[in-house]
């Protein structure tokens, strides 16, 4: 069993048709290159694993790799969902402006 590929690192790829640009060209290209970098990390990490150490458990209760690898690609999915979500609705100017609000001062 191998990870599945990232379908996050594509929504990515497409640029932001809103009017408001909350993100730079420079946060999305840092965005994907971390994704890409991560994905061929975590690829390179387990791809040479044999089934006893994919599957292995090292107590009861315990994750195997696996199962860490298959939570990471459900969230990855999630995450997809909500930012497919996120592209396709409306600008919502006073939720950035509450964000902004709320957020600590970067000083």
């Amino acid at each position: 069993m191998k990870p599945a590929p990232f379908a996050l690192f594509f929504l990515l790829l497409a640029p932001s048709t809103h009017a408001q640009k909350l993100w730079t060209e420079a946060d999305r290209q840092y965005t994907v290159e971390n994704l890409r970098r991560t994905r061929d990390d975590l690829t390179r990490a387990v791809e040479n694993l044999t089934d006893a150490q994919w599957n292995f458990r090292e107590a009861p209760g315990r994750w195997t790799i696996a199962e860490v690898v298959e939570h990471l690609d459900l969230w990855e999915i999630a995450w997809a969902r909500e930012i497919g979500e996120g592209l396709h609705s409306p600008d919502r100017p006073d939720l950035v402006a509450a964000q902004k609000a709320a957020s600590p001062d970067p000083d």
